[in-house]
């Protein structure tokens, strides 16, 4: 049988045109999980009463060597020469008479038969690659029996009870037994057809060793018995390993060498040498060419020159117009136009201490005794509205000169929380250094000034837990029982605008050392004084925007072109100067007056001290719309809007400054009038400061009238 094997394999490798150098050998094991089809009562000769045997399950073992022989990259033929065992186990319930106690009574009793096949066989398989690596393996296996051995029983269900034909009450239960015999008609060859899939997964470098996962159907065509209806097909999952041999090449070894020699300049501040030969640095690369074996050694050397280091910068500045829309202009001449101008400023009378302090701070503008007689209301016309502001001392003051008659009231508060809470020493020693103040440098008598404490203002900010809300509670609250104490502030000055309202100077500098500092500033001939100045170290920026209507004191004030000048310095000491022009026309009233050219009055009027979330025009508000509505004529074009402050919801403050403007229109009754709320939208003041945020909550009236 052995013989028969061995002849069919031989047989198969001499029939195929064979590479040796692919050829797989191999050893192989699967595992059996038996699935059993009959359709017999009994096995021949063997006693047995069972009605029927038809399914059953069990389990065997398959192990073995292989020949992998690929006849194309796709597809090829797989050998396999293994020994196989199979097993059924099958049973079948039936009902019969049997003895329970003497009595004759129904019973069940079990059909068991278990079947064991060994076997070895051949399977030649043809398989195709369906993915690289994953083959689909079909063909047939062709089997001869070693032993077929069955165990048979039949045992009553149940825990009593014997059989009627039993003659020991010890064995009554069990009959027809045999164990490990022989099966009757045994067939001595099967074939079975085969399926499964298995996957080569290379295990080393030059592909020789491969571990192959497996998994097979084996479907038996005929009868495991000649002379009754017995089949096993199996599932069996299965392992390979596969050795293909590799012919030894002769590598034919080559050498190449590459040399490279590359030269750099250096420039150094004290030269010592001019010339430096680099250290050689050897590499090797080695690259296999089928039978040839090629190194390659790559020299490579940097020599280096030393040449004496020279430094240069250059610099360059470009001058352009902005309009109003965001839009460049070239080679713009600047029209600068005077107005007459009214400004009509609120005067916000609270004074702000730092957090558990009753030191005036720095920023409020405080004057010596001597210095008394020289302030005038008239420098105030220049001032930004906060730099008017921090003169709040000041300006009260001088008030409180002019009109004899009038008392003040200096309200001392604190933030009511932390350690400002119950504090109101504090808040006494916060109003009293503003009276002193007001008594020592002013020289206002003592009786008609009176200190006041107190916790919290009276018309607090809240949330009161808020930062920026207890910084705007620590304050001292001038009240007066004369409204022109702390009245608006009237100034009557000449405002210039310019056109385009923004000049941007795009500068660069370029050096092999870096900068040490620079500076850029822009004024006119005749000026002593820079309207636009700018420095720094290091980084040059790119681009600086001069916006020249932010700043009366700054737009230039004559008819004469402006220089910009450029100032480099690197740290070799080199240093540089780079000019440009901006040409300016100068506009003056006194000119629009002779040669009656169309002019206009420009006023500008500020509502501030609104009530929290509040828009209604109160007692403070109303006499400045009052003074507004006096000089109004029907030719007035008036432009109202509104703002808040940074705190709270952006979409309620738009609101919000939307419904102040429009309070404000509606109580001015102009026909040529707008109003429009910005909300947060724009700040106009740094709100990180209490009095900033007090100044944003503000209607802002811009009138422009007719002057024929």
């Amino acid at each position: 049988m052995l013989n028969r094997i061995l002849l069919i394999i031989l047989f198969s490798i001499s029939v195929l045109n064979l590479n040796a150098q692919n050829v797989k050998y191999g050893l192989f094991g699967e595992y059996g999980i038996d699935q059993t089809t009959a359709d017999f009562k009994k096995l021949k000769d063997i006693p047995n009463c069972c009605p029927q045997f038809s399914i059953g399950n069990g389990n065997g073992i398959t192990f073995g060597a292989l020949i992998d022989i690929p006849i194309e990259k796709q597809y090829g033929f797989l050998i396999r020469a293994s020994y196989t065992s199979f097993s059924g186990n099958m049973s079948s319930i039936e009902t019969t008479p049997i003895i329970v106690n003497g009595s004759l009574k129904t019973g069940e009793f079990n059909h068991l038969l278990d079947g064991n096949f060994s076997k070895v066989g051949i399977d030649p398989l043809f398989y195709y690659s369906i993915l690289p690596n994953l083959n689909l393996n079909l063909g047939l296996r062709l089997a001869f029996k070693i032993s077929s051995k069955f165990n048979q029983k039949e045992i009553i269900a149940g825990a009593y009870g014997s059989f009627t034909d039993s003659t020991l009450l010890d064995l009554g239960r069990v009959r027809n037994e045999y164990l490990d015999k022989d099966i009757p008609n045994a067939g001595a060859f099967s074939i079975y057809s085969l399926i499964g899939l298995s996957y080569d997964l290379p295990m080393n470098k030059n592909k020789s060793l491969f571990l192959s996962p497996s998994v097979f159907y084996y479907y038996n065509v005929n009868s495991q018995v000649s002379d009754v209806n017995w089949s096993i097909n199996s599932i069996r999952p299965g392992l390979a390993i596969k050795y293909t041999p590799q012919e030894e090449v002769k590598i034919i070894k080559k050498q190449n060498e590459i040399r490279k020699i590359d030269t750099v300049h250096q420039e150094l501040e004290v030269i010592t040498s001019n010339f430096n030969f680099g250290r050689e640095a050897i590499t090797e690369e080695v690259k296999l060419f089928e039978d040839v074996e090629l190194t390659t050694k790559y020299y490579s050397r940097t020599d280096t020159i030393f040449t004496a280091k020279e430094y240069t910068m250059e610099g360059k500045i470009d001058v352009v117009g902005i309009d109003s829309l965001g839009n460049e202009i070239k080679s713009a001449v600047f029209n600068i136009e005077e107005f007459v101008s009214n400004k009509l400023q609120p005067l916000l009378p609270y004074i702000f201490f730092d957090n558990n302090s009753s030191e005036i701070q720095n920023k409020y503008v405080k004057i010596t005794k001597d210095e008394v007689s020289n302030f005038d209301f008239k420098q105030l016309s220049k001032y930004t509205t906060l730099e008017t502001y921090y003169q709040i001392l000041n300006i009260v003051g001088k008030r409180m000169v002019e009109n004899s008659n009038a008392k003040l009231r200096i309200v001392g508060c604190n933030s009511g929380i932390g350690e400002e809470l119950d504090n109101t020493l504090l808040s006494e020693k916060r109003a009293t250094m503003i009276k002193e103040y007001f008594e020592f440098v002013w020289g206002i008598d003592n009786s008609r000034l009176k200190v006041e404490k107190r916790q919290l203002p009276d018309q607090k900010s809240t949330p009161i837990t808020d930062i920026d809300k207890m910084a705007e509670n620590r304050r001292v609250e001038l009240i007066s029982d004369v409204y022109e104490i702390t009245s608006p502030i009237f100034l009557y000055d000449t405002l210039r605008k310019a056109n385009p309202p923004t000049a941007r100077f795009y500068t660069s500098a370029t050096t092999n050392s870096s900068l040490k500092n620079w500076t850029l500033n822009a004024k006119q001939n005749s000026s002593n004084k820079s309207n636009f100045e700018q420095s720094g170290n290091d980084i040059l920026p790119k681009s600086f925007d001069w916006q020249l209507n932010n700043s009366q004191k700054l737009i230039p004030t004559l008819a004469q072109q402006i220089e910009v000048t450029l100032n480099l310095e690197n740290l070799k000491g080199m240093k540089m100067s780079i000019s440009s022009i901006l040409p300016v026309n100068y506009l003056s009233v006194s000119k629009k007056r002779i040669e009656k050219i169309n002019d206009m009055e420009i006023s500008r009027y500020n509502l501030i001290l609104f009530d929290f979330n509040k828009f209604d025009i109160k007692s403070n508000n109303q006499k400045i719309v009052d003074f507004i509505k006096k000089n109004l004529n029907p030719e007035s074009i008036v432009k109202i809007t509104g703002y808040t402050d940074k705190t709270g919801e952006a979409q309620l403050n738009l609101k919000l400054s939307q419904n102040r403007a429009q309070a404000t229109k509606d109580i001015l009754s102009h026909p040529n009038s707008t109003a429009v709320g910005e909300g947060n939208n724009i700040s106009l003041f740094n709100n990180e400061f209490p009095e900033g945020r007090f100044y944003c909550r503000t209607v802002d009236i811009y009138v422009e009238t007719p002057i024929k």
